[in-house]
């Protein structure tokens, strides 16, 4: 878990049982969204990254990931997402939770509302 300078955090639950190069993937990719969420929602927020691996049946394995972002004024989920490299499934969840948060808060907007 990491603890940014106003208590926010990022908590990754099944990183664990990752290879230690996937690992870096999900957590520079988790950092890397992690900014651009805080910016979009501006507030304090927490998230929880899971991450499954399912069991390797052929010559591939595939990933899954949940993605829960907490903040104040409301809490955003995204379970969906699931591929077999494990870069393309981080970039495809965090990249729908963004456009939920900037569809929630209509961040993504020029003009102010009236």
């Amino acid at each position: 878990m990491e603890k940014g300078p106003v208590g926010d955090r990022i908590q990754f639950v099944g990183v664990s049982a990752l290879d230690p190069e996937e690992q870096n993937v999900v957590n520079t990719l988790s950092t890397e969204y992690f900014e651009k969420l805080k910016h979009a929602v501006k507030n304090t927020v927490a998230l929880i990254v899971h991450v499954k691996r399912y069991e390797k049946e052929g010559t591939q394995q595939k990933y899954s990931l949940h993605i829960h972002l907490s903040c104040p004024s409301r809490d955003f989920e995204t379970d969906k997402h699931h591929d077999f490299d494990l870069s393309r499934a981080c970039h495809a969840a965090f990249r729908a939770l963004l456009k939920e948060v900037h569809h929630s808060f209509h961040t993504d907007t020029s003009r102010p509302h009236r």
